[in-house]
């Protein structure tokens, strides 16, 4: 493999692959936590607002560190930052800290932001015949994160 791209491009599909695990096991698990914490369904939702804001504000946060430092900066804070919120996330859950879980899924949220970014930076960097069938399989790298993660649960 000693085409640069397509070593950047298994890297990026790792990543998001690794990423979507991990997403679909919070998503799977967190409304669940946030309901026992609060002993109140009606706090189930906010997990997933959570994340979604923060993908939201992880994707215009990182956008911009791309334009300034090259799209590697970019991803590389995004999953480091995603791999914070698990942790967050998850001493907040077994500290029973609701407010603490909420800020674990955000930058969970801006972890996924660099799973959607990803999708692109792989393809800008291939050839422009190529840049399609890279999209969907970094893509598919999402889709087989997605379905595993919540299996990996073992509830």
């Amino acid at each position: 493999m000693s085409d640069p791209r397509a070593r950047l491009t298994w890297t990026v599909f790792t990543g998001v692959a690794l990423g979507s695990t991990g997403l679909g096991a919070a998503f799977t698990v967190a409304p669940l936590i946030a309901a026992d914490i609060a002993d109140s369904s009606l706090w189930s939702g906010l997990p997933g607002a959570s994340a979604l804001i923060g993908t939201a504000a992880g994707a215009a946060m990182l956008s911009r560190l791309m334009a300034a430092r090259g799209r590697r900066a970019g991803l590389a804070l995004g999953w480091a930052l995603g791999l914070v919120g698990a942790l967050v996330a998850v001493a907040a859950a077994r500290s029973e800290t609701l407010p603490l879980f909420f800020a674990g899924l955000f930058l969970i949220g801006v972890g996924h932001s660099s799973n959607q970014l990803g999708r692109f930076a792989a393809a800008d960097m291939q050839a422009p015949q190529r840049r399609g069938f890279v999209l969907g399989w970094i893509v598919w790298a999402g889709t087989i994160g997605a379905v595993v993660g919540p299996g990996l649960l073992g509830i």
